[in-house]
């Protein structure tokens, strides 16, 4: 097999190769895809982890819980209804501060919307046909317990059972 420097001729000529040549150039050319093939694997995990360091001192880390609460407030509905719920479990997915940002945001649980379909109503005889309840004026020490009756009633309508103590001490 002829050495590349013997091929040197062939840069700069359109000269075909002679069979030698050609398969000293064609291991060159193997030889490069496959160092190309390893670096640019070596870039992707290069570039990974700068993806990983960079996004450590992303600005949004630094964002007060407070702020992304006021945030939430531009987005979400007063009054959480049920696709406002699903926004808001969105929210809650993203991380740990987002979390936290949503669950110390009062505003949010000042106004909770419960629909109750027309059936479900319909099982729960013992009271009147609710289709929407809103919190949005009851004082914080009164939920809970509202929460509780409401509980109360619901389950054996709907053939559960009901639980000792105090269900909904986290709501107020």
């Amino acid at each position: 097999m002829a050495p590349l420097r013997d091929c040197a001729h062939l840069y700069s000529t359109n000269a075909v190769p002679n069979p030698q040549e050609a398969k000293a150039v064609q291991q060159k050319v193997d030889n490069l895809k496959n160092k190309i093939g390893n670096l640019k694997s070596q870039l992707q995990e290069l570039e990974e982890e700068l993806r990983q360091h960079e996004a450590v001192l992303s600005p949004v880390r630094r964002i007060p819980a407070e702020v992304l609460g006021e945030v939430f407030s531009l987005v979400l509905p007063v009054t959480l209804d049920h696709q406002g719920r699903e926004q808001l479990l969105d929210f809650c997915l993203v991380c740990k501060l987002w979390r936290d940002a949503a669950l110390a945001a009062g505003w949010i649980w000042g106004s909770v919307s419960v629909d109750i379909n027309g059936e479900l109503a319909a099982l729960i005889h013992e009271l009147p046909l609710i289709t929407h309840l809103t919190l949005d004026k009851v004082p914080k020490n009164e939920i809970q317990d509202i929460f509780e009756k409401l509980y109360a009633r619901l389950t054996p309508a709907l053939g559960l059972q009901h639980l000792q103590g105090s269900t909904f001490e986290h709501i107020a």
